[in-house]
């Protein structure tokens, strides 16, 4: 009895030392700042550059606005903007647009393209047509800049069965202040 009631003691002591319910640590938070002062939601532009294999790039930009700024993850939506594949060998074709970003304080970043970017590759016989909805990365350089790897998936309408079922790209994102011709966003977790 004597143990148990011991026991109980010292988890009351470690309870009452450890502070109330819910005072743990916040997670950090992510602001997204031009000189040092947060961003306001109408002045972002942003400008996506996708590699297909040395054969043909395609960029994307536009303008839009920060939803959210201090939190975890902040999201950025655009209205979209692609530009013309820039073509080194015939036959091959890049399409779509970004119309949202996701930087999340751990480093992470997610683009999401709609519609779908479509990379047509052209192959003995015919093409392979991969799609990539959505983009992860990393950003870097306490921002505005981003890189990672395209994951796209082959679209069976319009590709030969031959094809490879996944294709990989890099890609490179800038994210700047559409009110300046200056770059001076950075990010910064708190």
């Amino acid at each position: 009895m004597r143990t148990l009631r011991g026991v109980a003691i010292g988890v009351a002591i470690a309870a009452m030392m450890a502070g109330p319910a819910g005072a743990a640590a916040s997670a950090p938070r992510l602001y997204i700042l031009n000189l040092g002062t947060p961003v306001t939601t109408d002045k972002l532009g942003i400008q996506v550059f996708i590699e297909a294999a040395g054969h043909c790039s395609l960029q994307s930009g536009g303008y839009g606005q920060l939803v959210t700024n201090g939190k975890t993850k902040d999201l950025m939506n655009f209205s979209g903007e692609a530009h013309v594949c820039n073509e080194e060998e015939p036959g091959y074709s890049i399409s779509g647009t970004v119309t949202a970003a996701q930087f999340a304080a751990t480093g992470a970043v997610q683009l999401k393209a709609s519609p779908k970017i479509a990379l047509n590759q052209p192959t003995t016989g015919g093409s392979c047509i991969y799609e990539f909805a959505k983009l992860s990365g990393t950003w870097f350089d306490e921002g505005p800049f981003a890189e990672g790897t395209a994951e796209g998936k082959l679209k069976k309408a319009g590709s030969l069965a031959t094809c490879a079922k996944t294709f990989s790209a890099p890609f490179l994102v800038d994210v700047y202040d559409a009110s300046s011709a200056e770059i001076n966003l950075h990010f910064e977790v708190r």
